[in-house]
């Protein structure tokens, strides 16, 4: 993770500094040199994203795959029902039966675990 971050950033800088910024036709340093609240905020987003890759790739060391994309799968699915909650968003009645169906598979998921035994328990 480190090695890839490391040479990730000097491609990335490149071409986020050359790059055109909400269809303007100056380059990226223009628009953050005139507005210089805006980079706080980069940096901001940028540390939160560091902290959740952090997250993501020590859950995958220390649990698998196969729990991070449940983790992650769940994760998501919560923040899409809170929002829909929060700005009370009008859902089909196939809609509701996707977010049930989620939400029905991470629960059945999650109680396996508990219920089926691992093939390390029955040795």
């Amino acid at each position: 993770m480190h090695y890839l971050n490391g040479f990730s950033i000097l491609p990335l800088l490149l071409l986020t500094c050359g790059a055109s910024v909400f269809y303007r036709p100056e380059p990226v340093y223009v628009y953050l040199l005139a507005n210089p609240s805006k980079f706080t905020h980069i940096l901001e987003y940028g540390f939160a994203s560091a902290i959740g890759q952090i997250f993501i790739f020590r859950a995958m060391i220390t649990f698998g795959t196969l729990t991070l994309s449940v983790i992650t799968t769940t994760r998501k699915f919560f923040t899409v029902f809170l929002s829909i909650l929060m700005f009370k968003h009008v859902l089909s009645p196939g809609q509701w039966a996707c977010v049930a169906l989620v939400l029905a598979g991470s629960s059945l998921d999650g109680a396996a675990k508990y219920v089926v035994p691992s093939s390390k328990e029955k040795k």
